[in-house]
């Protein structure tokens, strides 16, 4: 798609990528991109994620799915926080080109881009929180968004999932895979129902479950 005038990307060689758009139906019309990838959406005024793996349903302005996507396939645009678009590109080839100054970035320390790279650098915060990181655990576990995929490894391991999650944390998954032979491993919603239930059972190994946050439980997909 032919980015207009006011349109942006922003490439990264450590992952994540930035889109700017017009409205929705042209961040309907991006080809889905990669996960941790964002775009800021100028009628709506917000930043939007892209999740592979959510299949959320659909509901606009929160829940956008690429024209390319046919539900129930994964890939959502998921609406973030608001905030005003970089007025030009910039091709970003590490952490520390956010800052013209050359200033190493750091989560809330912005530097001579004025209030630019606070968008910037909240965006690559979220992003970077984002990143699939995998963790093997064998004692019971509190799991953080910034985990994708956690493997149990030992029978009677109990997964809690993030107790208090955000506005921001609508859309967002983690992945519970039992990996071990011995008796069942289960996951909490510690606090909050999953599908309606206080927990959720992983009988057999190999069994794997994606915990979709939605804003008012965790659904199971």
């Amino acid at each position: 798609m032919p980015f207009l005038a006011n349109d942006f990307e922003i490439s990264s060689a450590f992952g994540p990528s930035y889109y700017g758009v017009q409205d929705l139906p042209e961040l309907e019309a991006l080809s889905p991109p990669g996960d941790n990838s964002f775009a800021f959406v100028e009628s709506e005024g917000s930043w939007y994620f892209y999740d592979a793996l959510s299949i959320t349903a659909p509901s606009s302005p929160t829940v956008i799915v690429p024209d390319a996507i046919t539900p129930p396939d994964p890939g959502r645009w998921i609406q973030s926080s608001a905030g005003p678009p970089p007025p030009h590109s910039h091709v970003m080839t590490d952490i520390s080109d956010l800052d013209a100054s050359g200033v190493p970035y750091a989560p809330g320390v912005v530097g001579d881009w004025a209030s630019v790279p606070t968008v910037v650098a909240e965006a690559l915060d979220e992003a970077i929180k984002r990143r699939l990181n995998v963790v093997n655990t064998a004692v019971n576990y509190l799991a953080t968004f910034s985990d994708g995929l956690i493997r149990v490894a030992a029978a009677g391991v109990v997964i809690s999932l993030p107790a208090s999650p955000g506005a921001g944390d609508v859309g967002r998954s983690i992945v519970v895979k039992r990996v071990h032979t011995g008796a069942t491993s289960s996951v909490s919603g510690n606090g909050n129902t999953i599908d309606g239930s206080a927990s959720r059972t992983l009988v057999s190994r190999y069994d794997a479950e994606v915990y979709t946050w939605t804003g008012s439980e965790w659904d199971v997909n």
